[in-house]
């Protein structure tokens, strides 16, 4: 009988720990894994920086896939000519190397690198 009394104390004690929150279960969301960065080059198609809460251009690259990228002027580092730059720095026709990460969908670049041009007077 002094068995049973302690099996029923546990669970008792067991019950109000749960019941006060002090055990509790915890969900894992999508949004708590890492976010993965991905690394592209081509040549921007087209650029849109209309709006300048979140300018877009379209990279043809390598592979001839056209892809969307959003430029979050916040967070997004670009480079070019050896200074930091602007997203109206980008022209139609650059090369580029970046990097993004997708968010609710979208691809947002994290640091964009536009390639520098050589006339064929450097190249010698």
């Amino acid at each position: 009988m002094a068995k049973n009394i302690k099996v029923f104390v546990i669970s008792l004690v067991i019950a109000v720990f749960i019941n006060q929150g002090c055990v509790e279960r915890k969900e894992v969301s999508i949004k708590t894994l890492p976010i993965t960065t991905i690394s592209v080059s081509g040549s921007v198609v087209s650029i849109n920086i209309k709006d300048p809460s979140s300018p877009t251009f379209e990279l043809k690259t390598e592979q001839n896939e056209k892809i969307s990228i959003i430029i979050d002027p916040s967070s997004t580092f670009i480079w070019k000519d050896g200074k930091v730059a602007r997203p109206s720095n980008i022209k139609k026709g650059d090369v580029i190397s970046l990097t993004y990460e997708m968010k609710d969908n979208k691809k947002v670049a994290k640091s964009i690198r536009v390639e520098e041009k050589y006339s064929k007077k450097d190249k010698k």
